[in-house]
């Protein structure tokens, strides 16, 4: 028997060996990125081919790359692929499109030494990009534009001009070069008019007034002359919404979107040939032996929508054509309602040749009954009814589904004790008793339910009596799942915790700015007058430093409580973050870091100084959850939020900056990342962090209008993204800021309730030129300012003071004087208060604390300025 066994066991392990080395395994090599239209048509169309061979094992890998690439990247991705497939068997590569056959002619013969390509989705092939390759064969992508021409000319007989559009791109070129050289073939019957290098406004005037007797030919149009960029969709749609006249193409892309049609080129046709060489090539076959394919694999497509608004019909369409969006008939749209109303009919005629037959009270009960109950079912909310005896007599199919059981378990007597959860025993019990009693007519109370696997949620549930003969027999109610309630409450109630310890940051952080101010103006007339001694000057640049610290302290205060942008100005993040990441990289020698910075400029409307606070509160937080070195990922990118799946629908649609920073850290908890962003919670020891960093940023990004997100799982690392307002033609100043003192002259009022601020500003305005005078709140000011209107050149005035504030006596001043010169001064930064001011035509804003090169730039600024 031993023997028995023993020998079984052998022949299953050489059958197991045996199978397992006679799988094969394809790498299919894309260029672009998952979830794009064409790659994944390409996709759709090898698995539907390979579904078929079970001994065949697909794999997929997305290049991703964006049409800037330089060398750089791609060597470094070759060094990647090498380390990754070097123990790897792959016995045959399905390449899509230009980019991955360009990397595999380059470098697929070091990292898949001998592995044989299959190539699909190619545009710009040569073929002497085959000379002394005997490994490679595909399909070319060749656009059926002569047949769409055809077809067109059968579809609208008497076309005698083509306006055929496309853009600059090397794909849109090509696309033309194509046109004209079968144009040659229409010469007299067809004049061809070629619309490129213009904007999408131009192109929308010229197809708008077309005669009947044209046609507009969409070959690729993804840019217009000025740089704007458009999905397939939005430029078709711009696009054929505009024309007079039927818009044809031959882009899968543009199908569906308002084009009419054409011999349209499909990525899953791509694949599906592609795929069948492969299978060549695994049987034996030598890729030698199999020549490029350079026709196109189109066929005709055409839209129903487009075809109704034209009037065409569908004989005039070429034979073999597919027409989609075509409405399917009544019954099968209406299958189920059809047969719903054939048994309601026979449901109804039963129920009324009953009722004519015995017209009995119970009869009428029962059809009454039977209108509840198909009622019950239709509804989205779980119906129950229950007996005194605690016994769920009946529920809807919703109940059903809610709870997990069948409809024989509910048959069987399930209690009502087993769905709610035994804390609310008590209190249910007391009001099934006082219904049953006639005590109330009726309850609405929140409880506890339990599904069969044990899973608990809230729950409200609103109970009325049920009779039976005039009686009550039971309790009839409607159960509501409040678990989404719930959740937004919670939200609520964080929300308003968070503005309540915001406007507490806020509070301090203005105090603490005001005595920043005074300390530093001082430690400044210090330093102006100890230039002989070195050691007191050092000392005093030691207590600026401190108090630029604490400034910058006070700044994430203000971050967190959304009061933190004052100084907004386009900057571009590709070069904030890549000077902010070498800057890090310096002190972090244990850290690989990797920057992957958009080829174009990334251009957002921002405080800098906040955003790279925001940057360095990211790269620490990285630094930090790496405690023994790792990889540290930083990347930049033009993104829509909304293609992305970010989670937050209070972003605007529209072009984002994207700023992500991933870490292979020791990643967080759900308990953890849900309160990440809390202030004051963190999960370092006492004395390594104070929980401000990454509050400050939520608020610092939400401020510009953005939002940051964060994934995280345990072992599995982070990924913190900030996405801002993107607004790429906007002018960039890249000039460093100056630290040099401008003076100037002239009589300025100095309005502060702070007695410090108001004694070291006189005194630090002096010193820059101007005379002074003061006055310690608003009602002063205005007096003073009333008394020597004439020579005041100009008023420094605090926003919050006691009694009369900054705003109210910047509209008292203006009004006595509507063109004196205003500078406000706060200790909070730019929020909506100081806004307000500025849009009402204040000359200028500065934060406190400030520095003398600071303010005296501010001053000399506003003067010069008026005065020119």
């Amino acid at each position: 028997m031993k023997k028995i066994s023993f020998a079984v066991i052998l022949v299953f392990l050489f059958y197991s060996g045996l199978s397992a080395s006679d799988r094969k395994n394809v790498l299919v090599f894309h260029s672009y990125h998952q979830g794009m239209r064409w790659t994944d048509s390409i996709t759709k169309g090898v698995e539907d081919i390979f579904r078929q061979h079970p001994s065949i094992r697909v794999n997929f890998e997305y290049m991703d790359i964006n049409p800037g690439s330089g060398e750089i990247i791609l060597s470094e991705l070759a060094r990647f692929y090498s380390v990754k497939y070097r123990n790897r068997k792959i016995d045959l590569i399905i390449s899509s499109d230009d980019k991955a056959l360009s990397f595999l002619l380059k470098y697929g013969s070091k990292i898949f030494r001998g592995v044989p390509v299959v190539f699909c989705g190619v545009n710009f092939f040569k073929d002497s990009m085959l000379e002394g390759v005997n490994n490679f064969t595909g399909i070319l992508e060749t656009y059926g534009y002569k047949e769409t021409i055809d077809a067109a000319r059968k579809i609208t007989p008497g076309i005698r001009f083509v306006y055929v559009i496309s853009d600059n791109s090397p794909f849109g070129k090509q696309s033309a070069d194509s046109i004209r050289s079968i144009s040659r073939e229409y010469n007299g019957k067809v004049d061809f008019i070629h619309l490129t290098d213009m904007t999408m406004d131009e192109i929308k005037f010229r197809v708008k007034t077309l005669q009947r007797d044209s046609i507009v030919l969409l070959t690729f149009f993804s840019s217009d002359r000025n740089g704007s960029r458009f999905l397939a969709e939005n430029s078709v749609g711009k696009i054929s919404g505009a024309s007079s006249c039927p818009v044809y193409g031959c882009n899968d892309l543009y199908s569906g979107h308002g084009m009419l049609g054409g011999m349209i080129t499909k990525g899953n046709i791509h694949g599906e040939e592609a795929a069948k060489i492969a299978l060549d090539i695994l049987n034996g076959r030598k890729p030698s032996e199999i020549p490029v394919i350079r026709k196109s694999t189109g066929s005709y497509i055409f839209d129903y929508n487009v075809m109704k608004k034209f009037n065409v019909r569908s004989t005039r369409l070429p034979e073999r054509s597919t027409v989609i969006n075509e409405p399917d008939s009544f019954y099968n749209m209406n299958r189920e309602f059809v047969w719903f109303m054939i048994l309601l009919m026979c449901l109804a005629s039963f129920m009324v040749f009953h009722f004519l037959r015995r017209r009995t009270v119970e009869q009428k009960l029962e059809h009454s009954e039977s209108r509840f109950r198909d009622m019950a079912e239709l509804l989205p909310e779980v119906i129950y009814e229950m007996d005194f005896n605690d016994n769920i007599v009946y529920t809807n199919r919703k109940g059903l589904e809610q709870f997990q059981y069948s409809f024989s378990e509910i048959r069987e007597k399930v209690k009502i004790t087993s769905v709610i959860d035994r804390e609310y025993h008590r209190e249910m019990n007391r009001v099934v008793a006082e219904i049953r009693d006639g005590v109330i007519r009726g309850s609405q109370k929140e409880y506890m339910a339990v599904r069969k696997d044990g899973t608990k949620f809230p729950v409200l549930i609103q109970s009325s009596p049920l009779y039976r003969n005039g009686k009550i027999c039971g309790v009839r109610g409607i159960l509501i799942d409040i678990t989404e309630r719930k959740k937004v409450q919670e939200q609520l109630n964080a929300a308003q915790r968070m503005e309540s310890i915001g406007t507490l940051a806020g509070g301090i952080a203005h105090d603490f700015n005001n005595i920043l101010a005074g300390v530093q103006g001082h430690a400044e007339l210090l330093k102006i007058g100890c230039n002989e001694n070195p050691d007191v000057r050092e000392n005093i640049e030691s207590i600026l430093k401190y108090i630029r610290s604490a400034s910058d302290l006070t700044k994430q205060l203000l971050g967190f409580a959304r009061a933190g942008k004052y100084d907004l100005k386009p900057v571009d993040l590709n070069r904030l973050m890549g000077a902010t990441v070498e800057m890090f990289s310096r002190t972090k020698k244990e850290l690989v870091i990797e920057t992957r910075l958009c080829g174009n400029p990334v251009v957002s409307v921002v405080d800098r100084s906040q955003i790279e606070q925001v940057i360095l509160n990211l790269l620490v937080n990285a630094w930090q959850a790496m405690p023994c070195g790792g990889m540290l990922f930083i990347e930049t990118d033009i993104v829509m939020p909304q293609d992305e799946n970010v989670p937050d629908v209070s972003l605007s649609p529209g072009e984002y900056s994207l700023i992500r920073v991933t870490d292979t850290g020791v990643g967080m908890e759900q308990s953890v990342l849900e309160r990440i962003f809390e202030p004051f919670f963190t999960t370092k020891p006492m004395g390594r962090g104070t929980g401000l960093g990454l509050a400050a940023s939520f608020g610092i990004i939400q401020n510009h209008g953005g939002i940051i997100h964060a994934e995280s799982k345990p072992g599995e690392g982070s990924v913190f993204s900030v996405y801002l307002p993107n607004v790429q033609d906007m002018p960039v100043d890249y000039s460093a800021p100056e630290d040099s003192i401008t003076f100037g002259r002239g009589l300025v009022l100095l309005i502060d309730d702070e007695k410090m601020i108001r004694s070291v500003g006189s005194r630090i305005l002096r010193h820059l030129g101007y005379r002074v005078i003061t006055a310690e709140c608003g009602m002063s000011g205005v007096e003073v300012f009333g008394r020597m209107m004439d020579d005041i050149d100009l008023v420094i005035l605090d926003l919050i003071m006691p009694g009369m504030n900054g705003t109210e006596t910047f509209n008292i001043l203006r009004r006595i004087k509507p063109g004196i010169r205003i500078l406000l001064s706060s200790g909070y930064s730019m929020n909506d208060e100081v806004a307000s001011v500025m849009n009402a035509g204040c000359n200028g804003f500065i934060q406190k604390p400030f520095t003398m090169a600071e303010l005296s730039k501010k001053l000399s600024g506003i003067i010069v300025t008026e005065d020119s």
